[in-house]
């Protein structure tokens, strides 16, 4: 009779990683994080708007942006038990803290395109987990 061990090894090696991954697909996505990108995107969309240099290099994101911010606001609603009438000081105060961070900041341009590019990847993520109509 062979031993079994090097087959059950050999399973839990192939079947471990599949569990991981699922557990990591199920991973919420961080509600503070998700805010910035949303006060970010309203802020870009606000530069865009204003044909502000720079602004163009990323998609609009007054049409972008905007199902990204209703999502994280009802999130906001829902987890952190804010008011319909909190959301817009939670984000007004949020936004000015993004701000004055970027007129601190030595390199803004650079520090932009880094954040942008993480937020947008964390917008197709929550656009991917909102139910189509």
């Amino acid at each position: 009779m062979k031993p079994l061990f090097p087959v059950a090894i050999a399973a839990a090696a192939l079947v471990l990683p599949l569990a991981a991954q699922a557990e990591t697909a199920v991973t919420p996505i961080d509600l503070d994080a998700q805010a910035r990108c949303a006060a970010l995107f309203a802020i870009v969309a606000n530069e865009q708007r204003r044909n502000a240099p720079g602004s163009e290099k990323f998609p609009p994101m007054a049409e972008q942006g905007r199902e990204f911010f209703v999502q994280t606001g009802l999130r906001l609603m829902k987890e952190r038990a804010l008011g319909e009438d909190a959301i817009k000081p939670f984000f007004m105060e949020l936004v000015g803290k993004i701000q004055k961070e970027y007129a601190d900041s030595p390199d803004a341009g650079t520090r932009l395109d880094q954040e942008m590019g993480t937020c947008m990847a964390m917008k197709k993520t929550v656009e991917a987990d909102v139910p189509k109509e």
